[in-house]
């Protein structure tokens, strides 16, 4: 049951994060520094991962900042970070890393995980979307994470680049334009 509350309970926090943010922000954009927002996510992320048997290795190979809002940052880095070790394997690890490519500010989160097959890559990114339930139904969630971090990187005037191979695990690349 308790199981069950928390599942109903993190699907109405997404809903009302999707609710007050559609018309997302009128605040003045900050300085975003990537490397302590990555740092951030991984480090309230590591019991979580503890518990799942997953080692998460922040790699910061450069720092780079953006204009945008820190936490809603945060917020869609947990978000993949979370998928990347609920659907790890145990006693794998995830490395999240920041780093600059041509003219990109790259943050990556890797997994060696089960992977998403093809036909449902796109469709992770859909409001409660949940690719292949039966695989899914022990680990919970509400469909809603993929979609809020696309939404979150598309405000902030990035994207996001999913590369996956089922049985061998998932890259998924938030890329901002260098200014």
């Amino acid at each position: 049951c308790m199981d069950e509350v928390l599942v109903i309970q993190q699907t109405i926090d997404d809903l009302l994060f999707l609710a007050k943010n559609e018309n997302l922000p009128n605040t003045p954009l900050e300085d975003v520094y990537c490397d302590e927002v990555t740092l951030e996510a991984a480090k309230e992320l590591k019991a979580y991962a503890s518990l799942k048997e997953i080692e998460i290795i922040p790699q910061i190979k450069e720092l780079f900042q953006i204009k945008g809002y820190s936490q809603l940052l945060k917020i869609a880095i947990k978000n993949i970070l979370k998928n990347a070790i609920s659907f790890s394997h145990k006693n794998s690890i995830v490395h999240i890393k920041n780093y600059i490519e041509k003219d990109n500010f790259i943050i990556s989160i890797e997994d060696k995980g089960i992977g998403i097959p093809k036909k449902e890559q796109e469709k992770i990114f859909e409001k409660f979307y949940r690719s292949d339930k039966s695989r899914n139904k022990e680990l919970g969630g509400t469909g809603l994470g993929m979609s809020i971090a696309k939404k979150i990187i598309e405000l902030h005037h990035g994207k996001i680049v999913l590369e996956s191979y089922e049985n061998q695990g998932t890259i998924v690349n938030i890329i901002f334009k260098k200014e």
